[in-house]
């Protein structure tokens, strides 16, 4: 791998930084005499500063280690290494080490041919026996695959209780947050200095402390999360009057990437967009007369879902999922819902875009709604214009697992 791809590896990793023309905080990264630009909405918080210095100091040993091995395996390796390095820094107590080789196991094993799941709960302190012992294996693996079922460890992966999440202990979350809804009961249980594991059946593994999201391992790419630059980032692109859109956007688009559910959000509180729908029945308030008879009854259950409410029960998150979950587009503005299943007719200016949806979220991006595309593999792109601080403008995207 040479420096630049290297470069552009560790770039890749944080999805609030970006490459584009032009941008508002200008940043480098570097190694030796090659260097790669990257832009970011705000300036870089402590945490995300002092791990591209890190990035950067580690940078050439790790070139060398992953000398003369493809690509591939060299952006597994280079990324795994930063974000152990990443997680050290928020809590150099546990040993991430020994939680990255047993995700490595687990991905290599089944338990009546299917994928092993399981929760930890990690807590600093004593602990008994070693989990991750090969010996222990046929026990540990069918037993904590059920969603709120989970191993209390230590620090070192060593057992200390065998439990479960009541439903008495899950309350519904009255702000937004910060990881995937499926993942909320753990929050509620943990104290400040927990952490926990997550190992998916899908083979997602996800690591969260008390603020939520800190790193990802998802189709072999880690991520690492910063949270509220995530929102921050979010609340830039489309105007600090869109807050509480911001805010419910982020949880919205986890759940439906770890769903897998192939998704197109569209936030349209200018009323661009309606214009550029083809199937002019999908749209909810543009016409009474065209609307479907479905839409039509569902309008006094759905018409009022506002993203860009304080109140999380105003979002109807559930159910605006399952409409995201159609083909076509759902359109919404802060306090309702413009339609869903919108089919939206391609921007000239598009090209030979990859795909149907893709296709649509850039139509959209360039008709004047801020676009959000969920791919059927996860990924979520965001689309928008970036802006440097003398004026300048540049189509930009991020993309992230």
């Amino acid at each position: 791998m040479d420096n630049k791809k290297a470069l552009n590896v560790v770039i890749d990793m944080v999805p609030n930084w970006y490459q584009a023309e032009c941008g508002y905080y200008k940043n480098n990264i570097s190694i030796g005499w090659d260097s790669e630009v990257f832009f970011t909405e705000r300036r870089l918080t402590p945490l995300l500063n002092k791990f591209l210095i890190t990035a950067e100091d580690s940078l050439p040993e790790l070139l060398r280690l992953v000398k003369n091995i493809p690509d591939s395996m060299a952006t597994e390796i280079i990324q795994e290494s930063l974000a152990k390095k990443w997680l050290e820094q928020h809590e150099p107590r546990i040993n991430w080490s020994k939680i990255f080789s047993y995700n490595r196991d687990l991905d290599y094993r089944t338990y009546e041919n299917s994928s092993i799941s399981i929760n930890l709960l990690i807590k600093i302190g004593r602990g008994d026996f070693d989990l991750t012992d090969t010996s222990h294996y046929k026990i540990i693996d069918p037993l904590a695959s059920n969603l709120n079922v989970y191993f209390e460890v230590n620090e070192e992966l060593c057992y200390r209780d065998y439990n479960y999440i009541s439903w008495g202990e899950v309350k519904e979350s009255q702000n937004y947050k910060f990881l995937p809804e499926f993942l909320h009961p753990f929050q509620g249980i943990k104290d400040k200095e927990d952490w926990s594991i997550h190992k998916t059946s899908r083979g997602d593994l996800v690591i969260l402390d008390k603020d939520g999201l800190r790193a990802t391992k998802r189709k072999g790419k880690w991520t690492i999360y910063d949270p509220p630059t995530i929102k921050n980032m979010i609340v830039d692109i489309i105007g600090q009057s869109s807050y509480w859109v911001a805010c419910n956007l982020f949880e919205v688009l986890l759940d439906l990437s770890y769903k897998r559910h192939g998704a197109l959000l569209i936030y349209d509180n200018l009323n661009a967009m309606s214009q550029f729908v083809t199937n002019k029945e999908s749209l909810l308030f543009n016409n009474r007369n065209s609307i479907d008879i479905v839409r039509k009854n569902m309008i006094s259950a759905i018409g009022d879902i506002a993203m860009g409410s304080s109140q999380s029960e105003n979002i109807k998150k559930r159910l605006l999922i399952e409409l995201a979950s159609m083909d076509g587009a759902v359109i919404y503005s802060d306090n309702r819902l413009k339609g869903f299943g919108c089919m939206i007719q391609a921007h000239p200016a598009v090209g030979e875009a990859t795909g149907a949806r893709t296709t649509a979220a850039l139509s959209s991006y360039l008709y004047g709604g801020f676009a959000v595309k969920v791919s059927t593999d996860g990924e979520i792109t965001i689309f928008f214009t970036s802006r440097s601080q003398d004026g300048k403008t540049s189509p930009a995207k991020l993309s992230f697992l």
